[in-house]
């Protein structure tokens, strides 16, 4: 019995030590070879993190308010006569549209409208007002003109059966379509300024006081305010409800309501050169300048910036604000000149993805004027052009598929007048 326990005592204390040696072996292995062993595992894939979208580029909209925009710093002369480098045309930029010269149409107008559908020009020549076919140059139409009589301005009706134009003293309705004067309109002063509203109601006079309107269908006045400057170039929103005026030169737009015949107000800017509105009335397009002290000539006009600006309206309280949507970009040209470069005209495409300015220099030097193309959305530049002359007219012509100015040579009294057909390709 005693010789059985210590047998069984003995075989437990062999087990027990095999045990613990198996241990320690198990463990010394673990030690050295395991951090080589899961090397060698294969590695779980964890996907990689998903990138975050690129911040836009395009300006966001400031909160509703009442322009206070930027004032350029004044120009010295010496900045204001450096020359910049050559740019890259259009054509040879990633991502900006191609154009080119289709054809030139000599003419010998100082004036130039063009119907909002771009199907065709109206020209004022020294005797004659001729309709042409933008595509071919082709006279489509021809009004005489009293000997004496100066056109200096005009403006097709949206649906293009009319064109109003201005003489002066008075103002004549022409009939397209029987190629009659249907009507004439005698304002109180001479004329600056016409254009028809965007809905064919009132055919609009701005003269050296006051902004008329007339009923188009009975010819009857609607409405006469009495401005705070001449009335050199006002756009209508597309319910005909507001309109938006100003006095090139001086730094507010005026804001009317063409329903009670009330002022709304004005909008402060730096002073104005040009102004555009979208075909859907959405955005507003302004051109503004800063003053730079010549040695010659004085407080002269010197190029600032354009903008793009949201409208808001609120009829209840009759305030307008402006959300800033996109600046233009818009160099500041000075090239060989003695004076600046600043926008004279600006214009969006009928489907307003594109706008279009020319500029032109304010007094003598170069009397080279530039064409401009921006894409509405950023305000991204998206072609530059030297004209060969003075620039005297813009407008979208054929649908926005090509752009029409009119040029003049020389100064201060342009001659060589012809008409400048450019194509656009995206």
């Amino acid at each position: 019995m005693r010789m059985r326990s210590w047998w069984i005592i003995g075989i437990v204390g062999l087990v027990g030590a095999l045990c613990l040696c198996g241990s320690l072996g198990a463990g010394i292995a673990a030690y050295r070879f395991l951090p080589e062993m899961l090397t060698r595992l294969p590695q779980v894939m964890r996907p990689s993190p998903t990138p975050s979208p690129a911040k836009d580029s395009t300006p966001s909209p400031t909160p509703a308010q009442t322009p206070t925009p930027r004032i350029p710093p004044t120009p010295t002369m010496e900045q204001m006569t450096t020359p910049l480098a050559s740019p890259t045309r259009a054509s040879e930029t990633p991502g900006s549209v191609r154009w080119r010269l289709r054809q030139e149409i000599p003419v010998e107008a100082f004036q130039m409208a063009v119907a909002p559908d771009g199907s065709r020009l109206a020209v004022s020549e020294s005797d004659r007002i001729r309709i042409l076919d933008p595509r071919t140059g082709r006279e489509l139409v021809r009004f005489s003109v009293e000997e004496g009589v100066e056109v200096n301005r005009m403006a097709f009706s949206p649906d293009g059966r009319w064109l109003v134009v201005s003489t002066g003293e008075t103002v004549e309705l022409l009939n397209l379509t029987t190629q009659t004067v249907d009507h004439v309109f005698f304002p109180t002063g001479p004329a600056r300024e016409v254009a028809f509203s965007p809905q064919e109601t009132l055919v609009l006079v701005g003269t050296e006081s006051h902004l008329i309107g007339y009923y188009l269908e009975s010819r009857r006045p609607a409405f006469e305010f009495e401005l705070y400057g001449p009335g050199d170039a006002f756009v209508v929103d597309a319910e005909e409800r507001l309109i938006f005026q100003i006095t090139r030169g001086e730094a507010d737009v005026e804001v009317w309501d063409a329903y009670t015949g009330e002022g709304w107000g004005s909008i402060a800017f730096e002073p104005i050169s040009a102004i555009a509105l979208s075909p859907d009335g959405r955005l507003l397009a302004v051109a503004e300048n800063a003053l730079m002290e010549h040695p010659t000539y004085g407080s002269v006009l010197a190029p600032g910036r354009a903008a793009l600006w949201a409208i808001d309206v609120d009829p209840a309280q009759r305030e307008v604000t402006l959300d800033l949507q996109a600046e233009l970009d818009f160099p500041q040209e000075t090239e060989g000149v003695d004076l600046p470069v600043i926008l004279q005209q600006l214009a969006f495409s009928p489907d307003g993805r594109w706008i279009a300015g020319i500029a032109d220099w304010m007094g003598e030097g170069d009397t080279r004027g530039r064409l401009y193309l921006w894409e509405t959305a950023t305000g991204r530049r998206l072609a530059r052009e030297i004209l060969p002359g003075r620039p005297l007219g813009l407008g979208f012509v054929e649908d926005g598929a090509g752009l029409a100015v009119l040029l003049g040579t020389g100064a201060p009294v342009p001659v060589d007048h012809r008409i400048q057909i450019w194509a656009i390709a995206p």
